[in-house]
């Protein structure tokens, strides 16, 4: 089986998007809690360490998995038929794939819940 040329830049798009479908681990809360009054600063910087370690716990076998958003799967299976294919693939891909949420942005939700739960049984006071 022959790959001609003009098929090798889809073919390398392709595997370029595939190498980035598994999901990572958030950085930290997309949110701010600050201290309960008079709580000194390096209690409560103990007690955000342990709560994001605490919510990486919780969202740990969440991440890393293998996953192929819909509008993936359709744009890159359009754009390797190529012609006609990669607009209707691609379409169809994009439709599908942007109305379902990410799978970074459920972890990054269930990893803020999850920090905010243990700030807050702590004592501190979270975003209003």
């Amino acid at each position: 089986m022959r790959i001609s040329l003009a098929a090798l830049p889809a073919a390398l798009s392709v595997l370029t998007v595939l190498a980035g479908c598994a999901t990572t681990m958030p950085s930290g809360p997309s949110m701010i809690v600050v201290p309960s009054p008079n709580k000194p600063l390096e209690i409560f910087t103990a007690e955000d360490r342990e709560c994001r370690q605490f919510a990486e716990r919780a969202v740990g076998d969440q991440v890393g998995k293998f996953s192929l958003p819909p509008m993936t799967i359709g744009t890159s299976i359009g754009g390797i038929s190529g012609g006609r294919g990669s607009a209707t693939g691609g379409g169809v891909g994009v439709e599908t794939g942007v109305g379902g949420g990410s799978e970074e942005a459920n972890i990054q939700r269930n990893y803020d819940a999850a920090y905010l739960q243990c700030m807050y049984a702590k004592g501190n006071q979270p975003p209003q």
